[in-house]
């Protein structure tokens, strides 16, 4: 890994990250602080209507009996589509910056010019991005325990949880560098990004409305993503971590050797 390659991310993406930090910060404190009070007051109500129990389950990936424990409500504040967009959109933004937009914007000759191997671009991008991702949880673990005071969920519990989103976006930023390495127009390898993290919201919330749906549920992202098992259900989802993992680590490995063969010529 080069320092100058660390410098150069870091003052092209430092504003954009502090963004995010804030927003994702900011997120988990109101949501985490509001949601138990809000479903202790219409909890019984909500539960009460077979499709608000559906959306339920999809929200939170596991079946909803006729009571939410406070643990199970709090879990609504980790699996919640607009923490998730928040990773995703850092995803999409950071990992399509090498190769691919400085293909799409002809810069691509000079950047590679400098006396650094690709290996050691690829490198230094993807650890930026695994230790960009670790802030972002970390974060988000911050918020969650200032706005729930911690009441509701013990620190190694949601460790667990954490382990598993970091394993989640492992496997969503390979993907993203492999597009990013295959395409020559960022707003395609974007697109395609965006594709297979939106099949992934599909599946996940296809199978409380079509019974038939689990049968491929396995192929979407989030299937592997379930923190209601862990958080109320006492469950170590290291399985599904491991999968993650490995389809991180195939599509990163895949990434690493498209990157180095290509024909990067921007003319």
């Amino acid at each position: 890994m080069n320092r100058g390659l660390w410098l150069k991310v870091w003052r092209e993406y430092r504003f954009v990250f502090l963004w995010l930090l804030l927003g994702v910060l900011v997120f988990e404190v109101i949501v985490s602080a509001v949601l138990p009070n809000f479903f202790e007051e219409s909890a019984a109500h909500m539960l009460s209507q077979p499709f608000i129990r559906n959306i339920l389950t999809a929200l939170l990936g596991s079946e909803v009996g006729d009571k939410l424990s406070p643990q199970a409500i709090l879990t609504a504040a980790w699996v919640h589509p607009v923490l998730l967009s928040l990773f995703w959109a850092h995803l999409i933004l950071f990992c399509t910056r090498m190769p691919v937009a400085e293909i799409d914007r002809g810069t691509a000759d000079l950047w590679f010019a400098l006396p650094v191997t690709r290996l050691a671009h690829y490198l230094t991008e993807s650890f930026a991005c695994l230790l960009t991702g670790a802030l972002l949880i970390l974060t988000a673990l911050a918020g969650h325990i200032i706005g729930s005071g911690n009441q509701h969920a013990a620190i190694p519990k949601l460790l667990l949880v954490c382990a598993n989103l970091f394993a989640l976006y492992i496997a969503t930023a390979g993907f993203a560098y492999l597009c990013s390495t295959l395409y020559s127009r960022r707003s395609r390898a974007i697109g395609l990004i965006f594709a297979v993290i939106l099949f992934s919201f599909f599946l996940s919330f296809l199978v409380p409305f079509w019974p038939p749906g689990k049968y491929v549920a396995f192929l979407g992202l989030l299937h592997y993503y379930r923190p209601i098992q862990v958080i109320a259900h006492d469950q170590v989802p290291m399985t599904d971590i491991l999968i993650l993992l490995g389809i991180g680590l195939t599509f990163w490995t895949l990434g690493a050797r498209a990157f180095r063969r290509r024909d990067l010529a921007t003319t």
